[in-house]
């Protein structure tokens, strides 16, 4: 749940970030609130289903469509908040790969250091 909570906030200070550095306007940050809790979810539920579908091409296309998978649930998320976020594909695709970071940097943040000890296999 903590891990959830990190990730929303995360997409959140993103989403901020992105649309302050690009000039665009922050009208609703509530808005931008919601659309971060709805890209999370979609990423918890339909980002698998997208790389799986990705990794099936991936063999054929050096998995250039690995990087489409974030720009696609980023648009599903920004479709389905009513588009709150105006932008060219370009730069959409731009703050996926800032998302598809924070991701890689937090999954590798929250990894066990140990991962014998939550198995249960190493003796103390």
């Amino acid at each position: 749940m903590k891990k959830l909570l990190l990730r929303i906030i995360i997409y959140y200070a993103l989403i901020i970030t992105f649309c302050y550095f690009f000039n665009f306007a922050i009208l609703n940050p509530i808005g931008y609130g919601f659309i971060a809790i709805v890209l999370c979810i979609l990423n918890l539920v339909l980002r698998p289903l997208f790389n799986a579908i990705a990794l099936a091409l991936g063999t054929i296309t050096f998995n250039i469509p690995l990087l489409f998978v974030n720009v696609a649930t980023l648009y599903l998320a920004n479709l389905i908040c009513l588009s709150p976020i105006r932008v060219s594909f370009l730069l959409m695709m731009l703050l996926s790969l800032l998302i598809f970071i924070a991701d890689r940097i937090l999954n590798k943040a929250t990894e066990s250091k140990n991962p014998e000890l939550e198995k249960g296999t190493v003796s103390t």
